[in-house]
This record gives C-alpha cells, sequence and structure tokens, in this order.
C-alpha cells in the first residue's frame, strides 16, 4: 500500500501510491536505521496520519554508489483479516490520540478512504477491527477493557465472551494504543459443560457399580461368618452335651479314705467297716475280679510253690 523513492538525504523523491505528495523529510525510525547500518530494516511504525504499517526500507546501492532508499509498506488492515484467521479472535486495533494529531489523522481517513470518527472513543481512536459494526455494549466493552493487561469474562446477547487487551507497540518498543482480543468461548463452555457432565455420570455409575459390588461382597461374607458362628455354636454345644454325658458317667472318690491297717477296711461316712472292694465298686464305674499275687501264694501255700511263686513239679 506504501511506495517510497527516497534520496539519500531523506527527501521523498517519489510516492508512488500518493505522487502528488513529495519533497519532505522522512524522519522515520525504519529509514534512520537503515542509513546508519546500511543494511534493510523493517518494523512496524504509526504514520503521521495515523496509519499503522509494516515497512521494509531497501538502501539502494549501484557499483558502491548509494542512489537512495526504496520503501514498502502495508497497511495493518491487510494483516488483520490473516491473524484473524490465524488466531480464531476478533481483533480491535486502537490508537491513543496523545500520538496523533486530529486534523492529520482525519484527512489521513479521507484520503485512504476509510471511515473513522475521532469522537467516538475519548482518550483512543480505532484503526481496524474484524467486527464490522460495534454494538453498543461492545463499545462499552472496548471502552472499559482499553487499558492492556485488563482481562475479563462477559455475557453479550446470549454469548460468553473472553476478553484481553494488550499494549500495541511499534518498532521502537514504545506503546502507542491496545489490542483488544475477543474470543467467542461460548461453544468451548457448552463442550466444556457437556464434558463435565459426561464425567460426572461416568463418575457416578462407577460409585453406584463399586457400591453395589461391596453391599453384594459384604453380605456375602456376613452370610459366611454367620454360617460360621452357627457352626461353631452348635460345635461347642455338641462338645458341651458330650462332656456332661461323661461326667454323669464317671464317678470320682476324693478327699480321704480312712483304711484299716491291718485288714484294709475302709470306714464310710455313716461310720461303717466295709471291704475296699465293695466301697470302691459303691464310689465308682470299677469292677473286680479276685486273684492271688505270688507274695501271698507262697505264704499261704509254700507247699506247692517254689521261691518265685511257680507251682512246683
Amino acid at each position: 500500500t506504501h511506495f517510497y523513492f527516497i534520496e539519500p538525504d531523506k527527501t521523498c523523491f517519489l510516492r508512488v501510491h500518493s505522487p502528488e505528495n513529495f519533497g519532505d523529510e522522512i524522519t522515520r525510525f525504519t529509514l534512520k536505521k537503515a542509513t546508519d547500518t546500511s543494511k534493510i530494516s523493517s518494523g512496524i511504525e504509526l504514520g503521521s496520519l495515523g496509519t499503522f504499517t509494516l515497512r521494509v526500507v531497501f538502501p539502494w546501492i549501484v557499483n558502491g554508489k548509494l542512489l537512495g532508499y526504496l520503501e514498502l509498506g502495508e497497511e495493518i488492515e491487510h494483516l488483520t483479516p490473516r491473524l484473524r484467521e490465524i488466531s480464531d479472535l476478533d481483533l480491535i486495533f486502537t490508537i491513543d490520540k496523545s500520538n496523533l494529531a486530529k486534523e492529520k489523522w482525519e484527512a489521513g481517513v479521507k484520503a485512504l478512504n476509510k471511515k473513522g470518527d475521532w469522537n467516538e472513543f475519548a482518550d483512543f481512536v480505532i484503526i481496524d477491527k474484524t467486527i464490522s459494526t460495534l454494538s453498543f455494549e461492545l463499545k462499552n466493552v472496548v471502552q472499559q477493557n482499553y487499558l492492556h493487561g485488563n482481562s475479563r469474562n462477559i455475557s453479550l446477547n446470549n454469548r460468553s465472551l473472553s476478553i484481553y487487551s494488550h499494549p500495541l507497540q511499534d518498532v521502537t518498543g514504545k506503546q502507542v494504543g491496545t489490542i483488544i482480543a475477543i474470543c467467542d468461548v461460548t461453544n468451548l463452555i457448552i463442550e466444556t459443560r457437556k464434558a463435565v457432565m459426561s464425567s460426572s455420570v461416568a463418575i457416578l455409575a462407577l460409585f453406584l457399580t463399586i457400591l453395589l459390588f461391596y453391599y453384594k461382597y459384604s453380605g456375602t461374607i456376613e452370610n459366611q461368618v454367620a454360617a460360621y458362628r452357627d457352626n461353631l455354636e452348635n460345635l461347642v454345644k455338641e462338645r458341651t452335651r458330650e462332656l456332661h454325658v461323661a461326667l454323669d458317667e464317671v464317678k470320682t472318690l476324693s478327699g480321704f479314705l480312712p483304711i484299716c491297717a491291718s485288714c484294709k477296711q475302709i470306714r464310710d461316712d455313716k461310720g461303717y467297716w466295709t471291704q475296699i472292694e465293695s466301697y470302691i465298686s459303691k464310689h465308682s464305674e470299677a469292677e473286680f475280679s479276685h486273684s492271688i499275687c505270688p507274695e501271698c501264694t507262697k505264704n499261704l501255700y509254700p507247699d506247692f510253690v517254689d521261691d518265685n511263686g511257680d507251682l512246683k513239679k
């Protein structure tokens, strides 16, 4: 959109895009850098008419002699649609009025056949935007987000918008305005809510499954424990019953038994003397069969047994 031939002394020889304007001195940073370094320089610069232009300055040297400088420029509005396509964001570029002169800016708007209203905002003008028309509500949003670094989320016309402001700097690093980026996050929020809902349903289903498994498994364990407990109780009852039966069948002799040192009769609780066999039979399940030991045999029948108690032949 801009094509200059510039004299070595920085005088504009020809503006191809505006031939009637020439003979003035160019003082832009990109030209100064090219004259100082004798190398190509480039950068985005704010023009006197309020244009924000990407410029490239080329030193024109033939046979070692500097003939002048060639400068090409492209207005930001030619780059904005491409930025919109790449970023998927609506962009609004503003320039601070402190960097502009009203008369020159209005003359530039007219010369470039653009639309602009100096009085639309108090502190800045819009030089380019990807939104064709700004509604009253959106103008308020732009005004409120003019200061860079301000980020906010709003709801506008049933749409959810995320808005962020960033300083707009020229090639020298000076802040000359603000870039306002507007992202429509309505569909993203809807999809996020759907994803959260789906995740919640999945988690709930998993929780219910685990809960059902727990109750089912714990019920099985409780039934097994109850069965083991019943079996144990039955076993204890059976063993207790057997023990009582055994105790009922057992008669024990306890305490001190008065016994005759000579005939071995036992005196009972009533003071009667009874044979030891009768007393034990009465107080226990034992039964007696009589025999004679070898010692008694020798004493009673010495003629029939030898010294070992065996019968003589």
